[in-house]
């Protein structure tokens, strides 16, 4: 009870260098033209934004303190904003909608489990049994800032696919977002050590190095380390730090990367037993939710939720598997792409090969790929198109298909020959026509 779900962050953004200077030619009094040297423009400030650097931190700081923190969004230049919004709407839009219905719907439940039956939960033997669990005081602290907080996760924008489609950092951070940040706050001062003390004793100083160039330091909890230096300049007509720009990218990168196991070949491989999951766990929670007494509440937890939840967590503790190199490839294909895997490595030499080569490339010319030669074998990746699995293999007529994937759109080929091998009698025949 002790964690929570990670919260994205936000707050941090990547900086576009500003390339300044030009020249120009303009004709002297003489009849002979020098070129002068044209200073560039200085950028200037906005009229409704902080003036000063000292001032425009302060807000920032403020506005974090006061669990605001549109204060700290609008302070990053545009195209960071840009940035994040792009990159949570198009996380949102790459999960599968049955996973996060599934998702979602469990959510809710467990939210209003955790409302109406909190005298059984904090009754249940399990806060004893110290099996990694959190103490029941510890889980006592915590119970009504998580509850909260799930509340008005469940309730807001955040679990709706569509909407976060359209995510808009500065709407989000005026309503869902200082209201998820406050509640968040509330639950981390529950923990020992409090992650997020830090914002409340948060101190900064501002040092003025030119018109349009200052330093930020902040100072850590640890008396002993170096403060953080951050530089500020004019961009967009505000002053803002460029790390924060640079730090969009990352938060950027690193979000996409949570969507990479919703690619559709690599979805392919769990969807079906995650949503198995998600219907076991509903059935969990609505038989948890209807015990009218804590004897009846404690018999599910312990009969039912209690070997689900070690089962996943044992799954979740596991050590990945490794990928082959033609897994990699073929996971990372765009839905609607057939993959053929040639056994051996061939040559054009090889009629059949030729054959199977110029087939494949008439299914999609225009975004045909191969051959590739990878792990002992030839890909040939033809697509994205409707109906290309089937007609894919329609199109093989050479060869022998030895494997047919379907939900992969993968189709497995062996030829008569390879280039590591002696040409068949059918082989040789053909080369003889």
């Amino acid at each position: 009870m002790s964690r929570f779900p990670r919260w994205m962050c936000l707050f941090s953004v990547v900086i576009v260098g500003l390339a300044q200077g030009c020249s120009t030619e303009s004709a002297a009094p003489t009849a002979t033209p020098e070129a002068a040297a044209v200073a560039p423009a200085a950028p200037t400030l906005k009229p409704d934004v902080p003036q000063t650097p000292d001032a425009a931190v302060k807000v920032i700081v403020d506005g974090l303190k006061a669990s605001k923190p549109l204060a700290a969004w609008d302070a990053i230049p545009e195209s960071g904003q840009r940035s994040v919004n792009s990159s949570i709407s198009g996380s949102a839009a790459e999960v599968d909608p049955e996973v996060w219905q599934h998702t979602v719907a469990n959510l809710k439940k467990l939210a209003t489990l955790l409302e109406t039956k909190k005298e059984f939960i904090l009754a249940s033997p399990l806060w004893k049994s110290g099996k990694q669990l959190p103490k029941l005081d510890q889980v006592q602290a915590s119970y009504d800032p998580l509850a909260k907080l799930l509340r008005t996760v469940v309730d807001s924008e955040l679990v709706d696919q569509n909407k976060m489609k359209e995510f808009k950092g500065h709407a989000f951070f005026e309503g869902t977002g200082a209201k998820v940040l406050a509640e968040v706050r509330a639950l981390t001062k529950t923990f020992k050590p409090d992650p997020l003390a830090m914002i409340d004793t948060l101190k900064v100083s501002v040092e003025k190095e030119s018109d349009t160039a200052a330093k930020v330091m902040i100072a850590r909890p640890d008396p002993k380390a170096k403060p953080i230096s951050l530089s500020l300049a004019i961009i967009d007509g505000r002053w803002t730090s460029p790390q924060l720009e640079m730090g969009a990218g990352f938060a950027g990168g690193l979000l996409m990367a949570y969507t990479q196991p919703f690619r559709p070949y690599q979805l392919v491989e769990w969807k079906a037993n995650y949503l198995k999951d998600m219907a076991r766990l509903g059935k969990i929670l609505d038989n948890l939710q209807a015990a009218k007494t804590s004897a009846d509440f404690q018999e599910v937890m312990g009969g039912q939720f209690l070997p689900f939840a070690l089962q996943k967590g044992g799954q979740l503790r596991a050590k990945p598997r490794t990928r082959t190199a033609t897994q990699m490839m073929s996971l990372e294909r765009k839905a609607n792409t057939a993959m053929v895997i040639v056994k051996g490595l061939h040559s054009f030499d090889e009629p059949t090969y030729a054959e199977l080569t110029k087939s494949m490339r008439t299914l999609s010319p225009a975004t045909f790929r191969g051959p590739l030669e990878l792990e002992g074998a030839t890909l040939f990746f033809i697509g994205p198109a409707d109906s290309i699995f089937d007609r894919t293999v329609k199109a093989i007529q050479v060869g022998k298909i030895v494997e047919q994937d379907k939900p992969k759109d993968t189709v497995t080929v062996e030829l008569p020959t390879s280039l590591k091998e002696e040409s068949s009698t059918a082989e040789a025949a053909a080369k003889t026509k």
